[in-house]
């Protein structure tokens, strides 16, 4: 598992990625550094619809340095390319052979879906629910919110005493983020170095060619 670089500020990275639901279409956008998660609801999921919701999102929380997406129609268009040269951001798509660069949003939508499921099922408020996620500690103690806007979001739940962020927050979320490494690095196995006229099968799209040689090393 390559562990992506942790930004030093709020909004500076942040993930988005398309879902569907119970028969409607949703957006999804991250935040790197609080995992603070914007959800909008889209009558279609065309450029322009996507691009728009987008825009209503960073005119709220700025715009990001940095977009990760997937390779979906909707962010590999001219359209979108003109969006982040227009709102100066660097938009950064993950190769449809390796979707897991765009992790962190994938793993949003799944806290989403699963907050929507949960709501629908007991008949709850989905805004509610999202309120409630945001304003909810993480594993180190803060909640996305708080990581986010500095401030402690008002619920209909009871809450702890104001605290303020840890000094410490980046060592301990450095040291999660390890964690979480170690545990998915348990179910891989590392490459071995390959050599000139080893035997080989390459990769594309799913299925493995026929058998190659490694002819030699054009880089470490």
């Amino acid at each position: 598992m390559v562990l992506t670089d942790l930004p030093e500020e709020p909004w500076h990275k942040v993930g988005t990625d398309l879902f569907h639901l119970d028969g409607r279409h949703y957006l999804l956008v991250i935040d790197y550094y609080s995992n603070y998660p914007e959800v909008v609801v889209l009558p279609n999921i065309s450029a322009v619809t996507v691009i728009s919701s987008l825009k209503s999102i960073f005119a709220r929380q700025g715009i990001p340095h940095v977009v990760y997406s997937d390779n979906g129609p909707c962010y590999s268009c001219q359209e979108f390319h003109e969006f982040a040269v227009d709102y100066d951001f660097l938009h950064i798509a993950s190769s449809p052979l390796f979707p897991q660069s765009n992790g962190k949003a994938e793993k949003g939508v799944q806290i989403v879906k699963h907050l929507l499921r949960e709501a629908k099922d007991s008949h709850a408020d989905p805004h509610l629910a999202l309120l409630n996620y945001r304003a909810s500690p993480l594993a180190h103690g803060v909640s996305p919110a708080e990581l986010l806007m500095g401030r402690r979001l008002r619920t209909t739940l009871p809450f702890r005493d104001a605290h303020g962020v840890p000094q410490d927050l980046g060592f301990q979320r450095r040291s999660l983020q390890l964690r979480q490494k170690r545990n998915y690095d348990k179910s891989t196995r590392s490459l071995e170095p390959l050599v000139q006229n080893d035997t080989v099968r390459v990769g594309d799209s799913g299925r493995w060619s026929r058998r190659a040689a490694v002819l030699g090393e054009v880089g470490p």
